[in-house]
């Protein structure tokens, strides 16, 4: 009940004459509320952006309403085994078309759709995540979204409120800096001028489970890691680059919770080992472990799979372990690491039904195929995608 008090009751009679018309989309907006918000957000304390901050804008533009309704209707498929229903292609449709008509108008100055817009394109990136081979449509959203958010951030505070305007930043920062490996090298600028430019923007508490100063060094860690690959391939690491990454190496082990948040510093550990072990797995050549590690990617090994079987199945931090998972499984040498991201990958599954959970698990048996310690790293991520002709999005 607790989520339904954020909503308007009852329901404006207007509402029910447009988009929540049909008994169907009434349905998939009960199933939002009680199901798909839970899939797409990890909430500090009780208060979740995706009911408080979502519904009321959906409650106001049909735009942003046909993208919830049809991020739910997906969703609400999948969790259900059975085929998606018209009424959610038809708000799909609605949507796809509502955002194509509303570019043509903010390119003619009809600058009151920027919120509308960026948050439709956000919830697109979302439904597209859901869907079978569609990584690459959540990509052209999510790029939609970097263009519209900075015309956003111009808006003045009367016409965009700071719990708004945090949300959307946070929410468009955590998937870009996720995002980054499957973008690869050519988003790399951008990436990392919008990382710099937003996290510190952030002046709230974190409302989507994103622990700002961790993942705000994503972008980072990923391009120390290629470039550090690529030059020791060549022969000599320069360095500008061992001083980066043991810099990066540095802030990642000197970090701490800052809050007393139990989920909010778990999550941090998590994505702490994540960073951790992207920086040794890319670099380190040294003494090899019984498990055939070098010894940074053991620790961080030795310490993550304790964290992960701490969490529970239905852990609302269970949101955010994709990329952790990811990370660690392009990594992982040994049956018994293989096996305890693998079945973690199932549950999740299972319990969220996220199409890109699946398509996680799917890349990293790829990788686990191959069983060749010379790429056993998360910079193999990026590679294998290219060589499936695939798109996959780690969250």
């Amino acid at each position: 009940m607790e989520l339904l008090s954020m909503v308007p009751r009852p329901l404006d009679p207007q509402m029910l004459m447009g988009n929540l018309r049909l008994p169907v989309s009434r349905r998939l907006f009960h199933h939002y509320l009680h199901r798909t918000n839970k899939v797409i957000a990890i909430c500090q304390g009780k208060r979740n952006p995706f009911v408080a901050e979502l519904v009321p804008m959906a409650m106001s533009s049909d735009l942003i309403l046909d993208g919830l309704l049809a991020c739910s209707g997906i969703h609400y498929a999948d969790l259900a085994g059975g085929p998606v229903e018209q009424t959610t292609w038809l708000h799909y449709g609605q949507a796809i078309q509502g955002q194509k008509f509303g570019l043509t108008r903010l390119a003619e100055g009809q600058s009151h759709l920027l919120v509308p817009l960026l948050v439709t394109a956000m919830l697109l990136c979302i439904v597209e995540t859901f869907r079978a081979d569609s990584g690459a449509w959540a990509l052209h959203h999510l790029k939609a979204a970097s263009v519209l958010l900075r015309k956003v951030l111009q808006l003045p505070d009367s016409q965009l409120g700071d719990d708004t305007r945090a949300f959307l930043v946070e929410r468009y920062a955590y998937t870009m800096t996720l995002a980054h490996i499957t973008m690869g090298s050519e988003s790399d600028e951008w990436v990392v001028d919008d990382s710099a430019l937003l996290f510190p923007a952030i002046q709230t508490s974190p409302s989507s489970g994103c622990v700002h100063e961790l993942f705000q060094l994503i972008p980072r860690v990923s391009i120390i890691s290629r470039r550090w690959a690529a030059e020791r391939q060549a022969g000599l690491v320069a360095d500008d680059a061992i001083i980066e990454h043991e810099t990066l190496r540095f802030v990642v082990s000197s970090w701490h919770p800052g809050s007393d948040d139990e989920i909010h510093g778990l999550c941090g550990r998590l994505y702490q080992q994540a960073l951790l072990v992207y920086l040794a797995a890319s670099s380190t050549l040294g003494t090899e472990t019984q498990d055939g590690y070098s010894e940074d990617v053991q620790d961080a090994f030795d310490n993550f799979i304790p964290l992960l079987q701490s969490i529970s199945p239905d852990s609302s931090i269970s949101t955010t372990l994709c990329w952790p998972l990811a990370i660690f499984g392009s990594c992982a040498r040994t049956a018994q690491h293989r096996e305890a991201i693998s079945q973690r990958l199932d549950v999740l599954s299972s319990v969220y039904s996220a199409q890109s959970v699946r398509d996680t698990k799917k890349l990293l048996e790829k990788l686990w195929q191959e069983d060749d310690p010379r790429v056993a790293n998360p910079s193999s991520l990026e590679r294998m995608m290219k060589q499936e002709r695939t798109t996959v999005l780690f969250f």
